[in-house]
């Protein structure tokens, strides 16, 4: 998947320890992604989750940050390693 827009995020749940995998839109803004996101998966990221994207084709790994949710809508922040 190479796109300007839309990227792969997989992540682990906290409950089931299970992994998943969505589509989401980005914007990046240097090694930081910010991704809005209306469904309550969002929790799964809570405490600074190890996430994983699928970035214009390359796997990149980082770490998730949740911003207070605003009208039914949460920010989070991936904040990319290496």
């Amino acid at each position: 998947m190479r796109s300007d827009r839309l990227l792969l995020l997989t992540f682990t749940g906290r409950k089931s320890g299970k992994e998943f995998t969505t589509p989401l839109r980005y914007v990046q803004e240097g090694e930081t992604l910010r991704l809005i996101v209306v469904y309550p998966w969002w929790r799964n990221l809570l405490g600074e989750a190890t996430v994983r994207v699928l970035l214009r084709g390359q796997m990149r790994a980082g770490t998730a940050e949740v911003l207070p949710e605003e009208d039914g809508e949460a920010v989070v922040k991936i904040y990319l390693k290496g």
